[in-house]
């Protein structure tokens, strides 16, 4: 639900994935949520950047076009759901890549790897 607050641990139990997998893909193919970081997707939830290490769950949701649930964490052990999105387009442009690597100026780190990939989103009304 929209605006729900959970804990990492209570985030981590609904969904079977630990916070490290920001886009995982569970044993059918299919992504079960987006989680990410606010500090590192100053966009988000409409803009997800992608470092290699999601690319297979990025590839997944713009394939499907299915609507999943996205948290964002919002501050210490506070991850916000944000309505529920699909994706639209994944923009792998370099022009675009170096661009976004250096309005967030996080992408450089070791911990996160290069970026791969911007993830479009749009909002899905479920009603």
């Amino acid at each position: 639900m929209e605006g729900e607050v959970l804990s990492a641990e209570a985030l981590e139990a609904r969904y079977g994935f630990i916070l490290r997998q920001a886009i995982p893909v569970d044993r059918h193919g299919d992504v079960p949520r987006i989680a990410v970081f606010q500090e590192l997707n100053p966009d988000a939830p409409a803009t997800i950047l992608c470092s290699a290490v999601v690319q297979d769950g990025a590839l997944v949701l713009v394939k499907s076009k299915g609507p999943v649930p996205v948290w964002v964490r919002e501050g210490t052990n506070r991850w916000v759901n944000r309505g529920t999105w699909r994706a639209v387009d994944l923009d792998r442009t370099p022009k675009n890549l170096r661009h976004a690597e250096d309005m967030t100026g996080r992408w450089d780190s070791s911990n996160h790897g290069p970026l791969w990939g911007i993830l479009h989103l749009e909002k899905v009304d479920l009603a």
